[in-house]
């Protein structure tokens, strides 16, 4: 029961903003070649809290993040596959995610994200202000996340 727990917070993880209006994407973007490649989750925080990131990995390709619950012996399971966009020319590294899955299904959550050597850090707003965070922050009232993953060999 532990097992599922975990994917499906991380699956809330890819569905942040609640309660926005329905967007849609502009024109598809070239991804941050750096990005592309899997990622394994080393933390994650939501509003304050530190939840347990056990076996879960990114696999950013140039049109979607999928996400993946690894488990013993190597194998893995798709946990969900979610659309994004880099933006350019944005005073940080900002990066949309698009889940086609409730309660989520088709608004844009915005974020941004940060790539220091072979670890990425991601923070996005987890309530309906649609405004992309400014910092990587996740202290309790914040209502952000923020993800930090290690690139795989």
């Amino acid at each position: 029961m532990k097992m599922l727990a975990m994917p499906v917070l991380f699956v809330g993880l890819m569905a942040v903003a609640r309660g926005r209006a329905d967007q849609t994407l502009p024109t598809r973007q070239t991804p941050d070649q750096r990005l592309l490649g899997d990622w394994a989750l080393v933390s994650f925080q939501r509003d304050g809290q530190e939840l347990a990131p056990h076996g879960l990995v990114w696999s950013i390709c140039e049109e979607t993040i999928t996400t993946r619950l690894q488990v013993s012996g190597g194998s893995s399971t798709k946990v969900a596959e979610t659309p994004y966009r880099v933006i350019p020319n944005h005073r940080q590294s900002a990066i949309d995610l698009i889940p086609h899955y409730p309660p989520n299904q088709g608004k844009v959550v915005k974020g941004i994200y940060r790539l220091q050597g072979d670890t990425l850090t991601c923070c996005f707003e987890i309530i309906a202000r649609n405004e992309r965070p400014a910092r990587f922050e996740s202290a309790a009232g914040t209502n952000r996340e923020v993800v930090e993953l290690r690139r795989m060999p």
